[in-house]
């Protein structure tokens, strides 16, 4: 069975249990290669886990029973579990089933352990924070941590690490469109949720993520409807039944949200006409079905679907965050983004290395060794909501015989963003003067060292000309994009404000939904760490203050003779590498 097929049968199904007791497991070739190495099974190494393991937290008497392993990584293998609480009543052991969550094994390492123990506290900070306050909106577009310890092993103490069940990533989303660009409707909910999920890590929580890309941004759907016809679920032949009645109800929604507001326009991108298309349908099988097996206090979830405010009036302007909370969260009809594997997280006053980021998402600041904060996450974001339109990567550098792949990258950044004078361009001056390894990529006329021919092609060219959007479109996601494209840290708009930005207005199930705090376009250098580490820095962010940095410093390709040249379109690479 696979991680896909796991998710989609485990949810509120009874034939779940004798399902997975009963399938015996038959690994190909291609399969076991693809597994991690047997060698790494030795003293700080992986814990031997194994299905029907019981891995116990005593603290809370809560025993999670492993069902079937999902994956792994570097760092840990991840388990499919059923937990119980474990209670003792009129001298009698008892067991209350809970719900199905993810359980992640740390290697043994020392070095291994001191990460997840930082990993384990950036996401305390976001599990903790305040859920009365009016500004935790992303809060609920972030992974919950729901519960760590540790065991003892054969192979030494590991740390254990309890997730909610998420379905699978954009990547995978991606892939399934066959790298030719997602739906807008789709693309626009996750940007909403993903900004929101960013303004609460930065503003909120003092949290960088260093690290997005689609891998690290999963989906679920949440929809009573679908958990009633989960019963069906035998085969994959009712799973299809299943997603056709979950895109029936879509457009049902869809439909009756049009007559609610009267929307007499002829819109070619209307969500029922997007909805109704195969590729939509058959995107629907990667993502996890919601989990709410027994509502319990000690698995935090989502609020009921069962709310009190009037979901189909999306014309109605909130001002209220806490309104927002329940309406954003009871719309079932929404698809949910979360960011996951803060594993590569930091904190705005503690950074753990200036090695970040993925390399096609990789702020220019990063290449050249400046100072750098919230804002490097800005600029991934920019690139991802990209790769969603498109298919493709925004940069995808290169190397060869006279350049790096720093340097193929920067000029890529150059050519899209910059002018064919850079001396007027005062945000790469600012750039290029504020980095400590400027000098190794651009003379003092701020031209490329090592990459003269270049050639500059604006973003909202490459919108209409190569992936063939309207004017119009390419103008709107343009403007959308710039901004968070800024070559200048400091000036880069930040993730509370672009969530107001026009294109977004329209956001399905979202229609209307602003972030009164932020202004659009502003940047974020009003609060800490967003261009540099902070030092002495306050547990709490006060919007009214001005804060100040405390340092000073801060799909185009080339063939190897520097010479540019075009990609067929057909011709998708996707080695992603930190490199």
């Amino acid at each position: 069975m696979t991680y896909t097929e796991i998710n989609d049968l485990f949810l509120n199904n009874d034939k779940f249990n004798s399902l997975i007791i009963n399938n015996s497991v038959s690994l190909t070739e291609k399969e076991l290669k693809s597994e991690e190495e047997l060698k790494d099974y030795v003293p700080n190494g992986y814990h031997p886990a194994y299905i029907g393991e019981v891995l116990t937290n005593d603290q809370n008497n809560i025993s999670y029973t492993l069902i079937r392993k999902l994956g792994w990584g570097h760092f840990s293998t991840v388990w499919l579990a059923r937990a119980k609480k474990i209670e003792i009543k009129n001298s009698e052991v008892q067991s209350n089933d809970l719900k199905y969550v993810a359980v992640k094994i740390v290697r043994s390492a020392k070095h291994y352990t001191e990460t997840s123990i930082d990993e384990i506290k950036l996401l305390k900070k976001v599990k903790n924070f305040n859920t009365n306050n009016n500004n935790n909106i992303g809060q609920h577009n972030v992974i919950k941590l729901l519960d760590d310890f540790t065991i003892n092993g054969p192979n030494g103490n590991h740390i254990v690490m309890i997730f909610e069940i998420l379905g699978e990533n954009l990547l995978s989303l991606i892939k399934k469109f066959k790298h030719n660009g997602i739906p807008t409707i789709l693309v626009k909910q996750i940007a909403k949720q993903i900004l929101f999920a960013l303004d609460f890590l930065h503003r909120n929580c003092g949290i960088i993520h260093t690290d997005l890309k689609p891998e690290n941004i999963l989906l679920k759907i949440n929809n009573t409807n679908v958990l009633k016809l989960i019963d069906l679920i035998s085969n994959k032949k009712n799973l299809l039944k299943i997603l056709r009645f979950y895109q029936d109800f879509l457009s049902d929604i869809s439909i009756s949200r049009k007559k609610i507001n009267n929307n007499n326009n002829n819109n070619n991108n209307s969500p029922n006409k997007i909805l109704h298309s195969d590729n939509f349908l058959s995107s629907l099988s990667l993502m996890t079905i919601s989990n709410n097996i027994v509502n319990n206090s000690n698995f935090p979830t989502p609020p009921s679907s069962g709310s009190n405010h009037d979901t189909d009036l999306p014309d109605q302007k909130i001002n209220n965050n806490n309104q927002l909370n329940d309406r954003l969260y009871n719309d079932s009809n929404l698809i949910n983004a979360k960011i996951a594997d803060l594993g590569n997280a930091c904190w705005i006053d503690k950074h753990f290395t200036n090695d970040i980021q993925t390399r096609q998402y990789r702020a220019p600041e990063i290449i050249m060794g400046g100072s750098w904060g919230c804002s490097a996450d800005v600029w991934s974001f920019a690139c991802l909501i990209f790769e969603l339109l498109t298919g493709d990567y925004l940069f995808e550098p290169i190397e060869g015989h006279s350049y790096s792949r720093d340097d193929d990258h920067l000029a890529q950044i150059v050519e899209l963003l910059s002018c064919p004078n850079p001396h007027e361009d005062h945000d790469l001056v600012n750039l290029v003067n504020g980095c400590s390894k400027s000098s190794s990529f651009f003379n003092d006329n701020y031209h490329l060292q090592n990459l003269s021919s270049l050639r500059f092609w604006d973003l909202k060219r490459v919108l209409k000309e190569k992936y063939k959007f309207s004017e119009l479109e390419s103008r709107q996601i343009s403007d959308f994009l710039l901004p968070m494209l800024n070559l200048n840290p400091k000036k880069r708009a930040d993730a509370g404000g672009m969530i107001n930005h026009p294109w977004l207005e329209d956001t399905f199930g979202m229609e209307n939904v602003f972030n009164q705090e932020r202004k659009l376009y502003n940047s974020g250098l009003d609060m800490p760490g967003w261009c540099s580490e902070v030092f002495h820095y306050t547990l709490y962010y006060n919007p009214n203050r001005r804060y100040n940095s405390h340092r000073t410093n801060y799909n185009r390709h080339r063939n190897n003779n520097g010479s540019f040249y075009y990609r067929n379109n057909n011709n998708s690479s996707y080695n992603r590498s930190y490199n």
